[in-house]
């Protein structure tokens, strides 16, 4: 498959050539240092409003509490799959837990027996999970519950276990209170279900209580023309959480998510830390490079710079200059693409002084018409004119 996607965006870039589609109407906040790369994706985003054939894209959209927001990357989500359709909400958390980002989904529900947890510590043979993040139930027969809004399309759910069980002999899966049977499951932790299009309530059972076997993740994805768009955001997370996340598991789960486009969002931690330096960031940033190398080599990449932190002094407006150009080096060197928070937040306050009225009394987060407006700013950017 990934094959077949990298020669189709081989097609468009060369259809492109001969029929160049506009771009948005300001991308002033837009950085594209691989423009035939950029324009066949776009290309393939505005397929999707004309082909009712065309091969749905995904999004994978990694980041920090800015990520975690609802606001700004739930936005982002809903503006997307209402403009090129809704293939599902993709990789899921297990549960929504206070620092975990499930309610993006708008539905996921913890029950009182259920543990949230970090996987701080990886399985020295699978590796930690994508997200970082398990779920298990202190005593058997406990379910925990989704609202699915993709409920009129089939879709089909992966469920991620500890790889060491056989996930169906453990856990069950009931979609409007009717069990789904895994149509393929394996020893690695993975079980497939195909669900109907019906109801929209999905409900996983465990059948054992203690800490093993947990749930790692889920991934629900609707095989339709539109988007799916993951989202991962960990609270005081910077650029060096995903080096939590290697190991098989994480190759797998990156193999099923198989990202079109890959949008990171990190920074905001990274210049507040007292150990930050430019040497220290250039060795970050390449074992960045060699985490989407290994795990989303196939992806487009979209670098989201940190938004200002006006109540913040030296060294951290020194810390958040430096991290800018750096990231800005590696992305002229990648290919990636490059969109700047602070700019975008500056055009739409219409100046400098004004920007102060998106930021929250911690002058790190923003208010949520900060994150609403950044989210429309965003999208303009990226799929404006499309």
């Amino acid at each position: 498959m990934i094959v077949l996607r990298n020669q189709l965006y081989l097609c468009m870039a060369i259809l492109l050539c001969i029929f160049p589609l506009p771009l948005a109407a300001d991308q002033t906040d837009l950085d594209v240092y691989d423009r035939q790369t950029w324009m066949a994706l776009r290309y393939h985003f505005q397929m999707l409003t004309r082909d009712s054939r065309a091969l749905p894209i995904r999004i994978l959209h990694i980041g920090d509490s800015h990520t975690e927001a609802p606001d700004f990357s739930g936005r982002l989500r809903k503006l997307v799959q209402q403009r090129f359709g809704d293939s599902g909400p993709g990789f899921l958390q297990p549960c929504n837990l206070l620092d975990t980002p499930q309610r993006h989904l708008g539905g996921g529900q913890s029950y009182s027996n259920w543990v949230c947890m970090r996987e701080r510590k990886q399985n020295k043979t699978s590796g930690a999970s994508l997200g970082g993040f398990a779920a298990y139930n202190q005593i058997p027969y406990q379910f925990l519950g989704y609202r699915v809004f993709n409920s009129n399309k089939s879709g089909r759910l992966i469920l991620y276990t500890d790889p060491e069980v056989t996930s169906h002999s453990r856990f069950k899966v009931f979609y409007e209170r009717v069990e789904i049977a895994p149509i393929t499951h394996a020893l690695n932790g993975r079980s497939f279900y195909e669900l109907p299009p019906i109801g929209g309530h999905l409900e996983i059972l465990s059948r054992t209580g203690g800490e093993m076997p947990r749930l790692r993740a889920l991934n629900l994805l609707h095989e339709i023309p539109g988007v799916s768009y993951s989202i991962i955001g960990i609270k005081g997370a910077s650029f060096n959480i995903l080096q939590e996340w290697r190991g098989e598991t994480v190759r797998l789960q990156m193999s099923d998510c198989r990202p079109d486009l890959l949008m990171l969002e990190f920074g905001t931690n990274d210049v507040v830390a007292h150990e930050f330096s430019r040497e220290a960031f250039i060795k970050t940033l390449r074992k960045t490079e060699d985490w989407i190398g290994e795990y989303a080599n196939h992806a487009a990449v979209l670098m989201i710079l940190p938004p200002d932190l006006p109540r913040h002094e030296m060294p951290v407006q020194e810390n958040l200059s430096i991290l800018r150009e750096q990231i800005r080096i590696s992305a002229k060197k990648n290919g990636w693409i490059v969109w700047d928070w602070s700019h975008a937040i500056e055009n739409a306050s219409g100046s400098r002084a004004g920007v102060d009225k998106f930021y929250s009394q911690d002058g790190v987060h923003l208010t949520q018409a900060g994150y609403l407006q950044s989210a429309n700013q965003l999208f303009e950017a990226l799929w404006g004119g499309l």
